[in-house]
């Protein structure tokens, strides 16, 4: 057998190692000798590590015996340990028993510890509750007893040992307890509170204070003592309250609503008694703050401080406010005569706060207030008086109706022909929107008239008075009236043409020359609310002059004489505010605003300037002269505003009554032409109604003027309407020119006879502006080519109408021809 890889040899130690054989012997070839000798090799080697390794154990014999010995000792310990362990697991079970023994034991001890405390605690829980329940019958004992005072003590003793049992035993016993104090505590309330009230006792008819029981005890408590125990249980509002409203009720509240329906009686004391005497005379509002200081200190007298300041604090300040309102503020005297009576009056008052002041009462500090303030409650009773004047004055004169005469300018002259005419000044149609704002002269007057009545309000605190002194206070605190009623907005220019037109063929007045001025004396409507208004400024006028003369400066409303003087500016203000919606409730409301407004006009301005003969004694200051000058003028402007309003609201109704004619394009044709009839002939009638309505309550010159106004109105809405028409028949020419002669009807309502002669003139053209060019239109609709231009050329149809307005004239009336095309030519040439 051969080896492949090599063949293990034993080695002397015993080891065994690896050789390899050579090539050549594996590939040599091994016979059985060979075979054989290697067998005995194997068995010498054999027998020899035999021999080796007996060797070897004989010569190791005694480290195994030791090595065993050492095994044996270890197995030894290793059986010893396994006893130990066995010991020390039984005695760590034992132990474990032991432990749970002893826990076990320690939790009953704990249960009983706990047992314990809750048993003590219970026993003296239980112990309290008795003495409790005990105390609780000895205090309903003591209030049976009418004790009321140790029964308090007890009930207090009682609630503090319920409060140190409820947080650690709360229970349905705690509570039961607690209700049986709480019906104790009500006992002893209520016998408290009708000891106090039996001793304070207040009764009616008549009102009366008894306080003869105020000695008597219930019990052992007397009246403090009650009231100390109310104190204490937190129960002394209620009678407090009780005692407030029966002298509110019996007392104060009389005092403050004096009437003669419910007067005012004097009071009266004896000992422990006070009532009001029914026999006495009527209390004047002096004797009433006598009364109530004799009251204050009945009260004082027989209740404890404590009620008394209590009492005050919720009675007193509320009353002294009523009180001043109901009876100091309307006691503050008017006349200048009866100063001396509210010098008296505020004597009395400082003895009222005075002797609040000793009791300890409130009240007193709002009585030295209004002492303090005399000169401007004194003042500001002045002010009420003077606008409740003007209040009564529109609602007791506005029906009366008076004459009143003015002085009006005018110029006349000796009158003289001329050949040749001047173009008179284009204005603004009449019937404009009034917005037009490119009238200079207007806007600058507007805005200095602005400026003079803002002026009128101004002040400050270094403005001199009207009287030379320096205002102490400012009764004018009020802005412009005008602007804050928002007049400004319905702001109507009334300004009317009065140019003499001169020259005409159609009866144009001639130039005037050597004019020369005169003033025509004209009467006119005026309310009885004017002539009241001014009444008044003056009275307050005279008042103011005559308390400086009188050294009434040095009295306790010296410092608000001064402000006097602007009472009659809030007066006309105010009167302004209410006069718009006020004269509105009458017929012709808006003209007669506007004539009393006229009358305080002249007026106001003669009493400035020292003309009036009621104002002549009045020695005014200039500071009221400049007032009263913004005053007029404020009522000027104000007049305007009125009339012009009142102009605007007849315009819009003439207005449309002509829109009924739809603008006259169809005049010939039927229904279309008994339409614009209709609204032709409505509209001259409307200007005669208004004329009819107008005439007794405006001057004549107003009349006339206001009349022009509308006239001018209607006659521009004519010719407007005319003149946007394209294309104008021979018919329609004739119907629209008797419509200019039905309009041209009215002109006898501005008949006006001359001076010195019975002669009567048409003065239409000077109060209608476009008067002339209303003629000139039928001039135009009645003539041929021919006339029109010689009216152009030779006439004044020039003055009135311009080139494109005649131009545009033509081409509706005639039809298109060579004659037509060179009049338009020379027309629009010239």
């Amino acid at each position: 057998m051969s080896k492949a890889a090599g063949e293990q040899v034993v080695d002397r130690d015993g080891s065994t190692s690896e050789r390899q054989s050579s090539p050549e012997l594996k590939s040599t070839h091994v016979s059985p000798t060979l075979l054989h000798e290697l067998e005995k090799d194997l068995d010498e080697a054999n027998r020899q590590l035999e021999e080796h390794a007996k060797n070897v154990a004989v010569d190791g014999s005694s480290d195994v015996e030791s090595w065993v010995s050492r095994v044996n000792r270890v197995q030894a310990d290793l059986e010893q340990s396994k006893v130990t362990a066995r010991t020390i697991v039984q005695q760590a079970e034992a132990h474990a028993a032991l432990g749970t023994c002893v826990t076990d034991a320690s939790q009953k001890i704990e249960l009983l510890e706990k047992e314990l405390v809750f048993n003590t605690s219970l026993e003296a829980a239980l112990q309290e509750l008795q003495f409790v329940y005990k105390r609780l019958g000895k205090a309903k004992e003591l209030v049976v007893n009418e004790q009321t005072v140790s029964a308090t003590d007890v009930l207090k003793d009682v609630r503090r040992h319920l409060d140190n049992l409820q947080p650690s035993y709360p229970s349905n016993t705690i509570h039961a307890l607690q209700s049986r104090a709480s019906v104790i505590s009500g006992d002893i309330v209520d016998s408290a509170q009708r000891h106090v009230l039996g001793c304070f006792k207040i009764t009616t008819e008549p009102p009366t204070i008894n306080t003869s029981l105020t000695s008597t005890k219930q019990g052992e408590s007397d009246l403090p003592n009650s009231i100390e125990t109310l104190q204490q249980l937190g129960a002394l509002d209620k009678p407090i309250a009780a005692i407030r409203r029966s002298l509110d009720t019996e007392f104060f509240q009389p005092w403050c609503r004096s009437s003669p329906q419910n007067p005012v009686y004097r009071i009266k004391q004896s000992d422990g008694k006070l009532w009001v005497d029914l026999d006495s005379n009527r209390a004047s509002v002096i004797d009433i703050l006598n009364d109530i200081g004799i009251l204050v200190k009945f009260i004082s007298a027989h209740l404890p401080q404590l009620v008394c300041q209590r009492l005050s604090k919720s009675l007193m300040p509320q009353f002294i406010e009523h009180f001043e309102t109901t009876q100091l503020n309307p006691n503050v005297p008017v006349e200048t005569e009866q100063l001396k009576r509210f010098d008296e009056l505020l004597v009395a008052v400082r003895g009222l706060s005075q002797n609040l002041a000793e009791q300890s009462w409130e009240g007193h500090t709002q009585l030295d207030a209004w002492v303090q303030n005399a000169p401007k409650v004194w003042l500001a009773r002045q002010r009420e008086h003077a606008l409740d004047t003007i209040r009564h004055s529109l609602l007791d004169h506005l029906g009366e109706r008076k004459e009143a005469e003015t002085r009006k300018f005018q110029s006349s002259g000796q009158e003289e022909e001329s050949g040749t005419a001047k173009k008179p000044t284009t204005e603004e149609p009449w019937d404009t929107e009034w917005n037009d704002e490119s009238r200079a002269g207007d806007s600058k007057a507007h805005e200095k008239n602005e400026d003079d009545d803002s002026s009128a309000w101004e002040t400050g605190d270094e403005q001199t008075n009207d009287f030379g002194r320096s205002n102490a206070l400012d009764a004018t605190e009020m802005n412009d009236q005008d602007a804050a009623w928002g007049w400004e907005d319905d702001k109507r220019s009334t300004e009317t043409d009065n140019a003499t037109r001169q020259g005409s063929s159609i009866g144009r007045p001639s130039n005037q020359g050597n004019a020369q001025e005169e003033y025509l004396l004209e009467k006119y409507t005026v309310t009885g609310v004017p002539e009241a208004l001014l009444r008044l400024s003056i009275a307050i006028y005279n008042q103011a002059t005559t308390m400086v003369d009188n050294g009434a400066a040095e009295s306790a409303v010296g410092a608000a004489i001064p402000a006097l003087s602007n009472l009659p500016a809030l007066a006309m203000a105010l009167y302004r505010a209410m006069a718009v919606t006020a004269y509105d409730k009458i017929e012709n409301g808006k003209l007669l605003l506007y004539n009393d407004a006229l009358w305080l006009v002249d007026h106001i301005g003669a009493l400035a300037n020292g003309s009036h003969k009621e104002g002549r004694n009045l020695n005014l200051k200039t500071p009221v002269i400049k007032k009263l000058e913004q005053e007029a003028a404020a009522f000027e402007r104000f007049a305007e505003m009125a009339h012009g309003a009142e102009l605007e609201s007849q315009r819009t109704v003439l207005r449309d009554l002509l829109d009924g004619a739809q603008g006259f394009s169809n005049c010939t044709t039927s229904p279309f032409s008994d339409e614009c009839d209709d609204a032709v002939s409505m509209t001259v009638d409307r200007l005669r109604i208004v004329h009819g309505q107008w005439q007794p309550v405006l001057s004549r010159s107003a009349l006339l003027e206001s009349m022009g106004s509308l006239l001018s109105t209607v006659v521009s809405k004519y010719i407007m309407d005319i003149e946007d028409l394209a294309d104008i028949g021979e018919d329609e020419s004739k119907r629209l020119l008797s419509y200019c002669k039905s309009f041209s009807s009215i002109n006898n309502l501005f008949l006006e006879q001359q001076p010195g002669s019975s002669e009567l003139r048409d003065v239409t053209p000077v109060y209608c502006r476009n008067w002339l060019k209303l003629q000139y239109l039928g001039e135009i609709l009645d003539g041929s080519l021919a006339d029109i231009k010689y009216l152009w050329k030779e006439g004044e149809l020039s003055m009135e109408f311009d080139a494109d307005e005649v131009s545009d004239l033509i081409r509706a009336l005639f039809a298109d021809s060579d004659h037509r095309r060179k009049a338009i030519a020379d027309i629009v040439r010239r």
